[in-house]
C-alpha cells in the first residue's frame, strides 16, 4: 500500500490529519507493507505527514526533485514513479492549481482520491467506518 498525503501549506489543523489516519490504519492489515509518501515542505500538511510516519515508524518518501515552481512536473512524476494506491489532500477550501492538476491526474490513473477540507472532516471520517448494516 502506497499513501500519498498532502495538502495545503497553511494547514494548522494537526489532530484531523492524525484523526484520520489513525482510523485508517486501524483498518489496515498490520502484516501488509506500508508506505507513506508526501511532498517535503516543512510546514502544513506535509510537515505533519513526517510526525505521523515518526509515531508509526513508517518509512516516509520524501519527494522534492522538482522544487516549488514546478509543482505539476513533481505531480505527475511521483504518480508515475511511486505509484501510490491512495492520495489524501487536506485543504482549507476547494482545491485548486497544483493540487487540482494532481487530483485529475490521480483518478486518471485509478487511484483512490479523497479530499480532505476543513470544514467536512469530521463527516469524512465516516469513510472508514463499516457503514453495512446487512
Amino acid at each position: 500500500m502506497r499513501l500519498l498525503i498532502t495538502g495545503s501549506s497553511d494547514w494548522k489543523d494537526s489532530e484531523m490529519i492524525d484523526k484520520t489516519f489513525d482510523e485508517f490504519k486501524k483498518l489496515y492489515p498490520k502484516n501488509e507493507p506500508f508506505e507513506l509518501m508526501q511532498f517535503g515542505t516543512v510546514y502544513g500538511v506535509d510537515a505533519h505527514v513526517r510526525k505521523i510516519g515518526k509515531k508509526y515508524e513508517i518509512d516516509t518518501l520524501t519527494y522534492r526533485v522538482f522544487g516549488k515552481t514546478e509543482k505539476r512536473i513533481r505531480n505527475i512524476s511521483v504518480l508515475k514513479k511511486h505509484k501510490p494506491n491512495i492520495l489524501w489532500i487536506f485543504c482549507n477550501n476547494e482545491p485548486f492549481g497544483w493540487m487540482f492538476d494532481l487530483i485529475k491526474k490521480a483518478k486518471r490513473r485509478g487511484i483512490s482520491v479523497n479530499v480532505f477540507k476543513k470544514e467536512e472532516i469530521y463527516s469524512q471520517l465516516d469513510l472508514f467506518k463499516d457503514n453495512d448494516t446487512d
